[in-house]
């Protein structure tokens, strides 16, 4: 049950999620958009992950933000919080100076601030893989890359950046939805 044939048509919650490189140098980068639907099922709807600058991933996140009409962009983070912020928030400004965008997206850094930093990637990990088994959370599409890093990765290797990404979207699409039903 990994598969939805597209992403969900009227997503009540869609963020980007950022995993940024840890040097900067344009290393890989974990760069993924994921919604909520109706009936609680988290979906991957785009996996823009690839080697980029700091500059580079938050325009990418920018423009993918824009293309699935997220309202929040999301980015990891335990090494920079405030500067990952900032630079969204400047290609967010930017793309508003450029008529690109024309509503308001949220930028926050992951994980919410007041909860500790949860064990090694594995733990960090066990909700989404625990998901991805049971079906809550689902593949919109066909995504042969994170595939293969997905169901290659294992322990103790250097977790594949679009699947630290997708942990982050995964756990900002599910406490969305506690915030939705608290207020239904």
């Amino acid at each position: 049950g990994w598969r939805l044939s597209v992403a969900p048509a009227r997503p009540v919650f869609t963020v980007v999620a950022v995993d940024p490189s840890d040097s900067g140098q344009g290393d890989s980068c974990g760069l993924i958009a994921a919604s909520m639907t109706a009936t609680g099922v988290v979906a991957l709807v785009a996996d823009k992950s690839a080697p980029m600058t700091s500059d580079e991933w938050a325009r990418e996140a920018v423009r993918l933000a824009v293309e699935v009409g997220a309202s929040q962009i999301t980015v990891e983070g335990f090494a920079a919080r405030e500067t990952y912020v900032r630079v969204v928030r400047e290609a967010l400004a930017r793309a508003v100076g450029r008529g690109e965008l024309d509503r308001d997206i949220r930028v926050s850094s992951w994980p919410p601030k007041g909860r500790a930093r949860v064990g090694d990637a594995v733990a960090r990990s066990a909700g989404l893989l625990q998901a991805l088994e049971t079906g809550t959370c689902r593949l919109a599409g066909y995504f042969p890359d994170f595939e293969a890093k997905a169901i290659g990765w294992q322990s103790g290797l250097h977790q594949p950046d679009s699947l630290a990404a997708l942990v982050i979207g995964h756990d900002e699409c599910v406490r969305s939805g506690g915030l939705v039903w608290d207020f239904a």
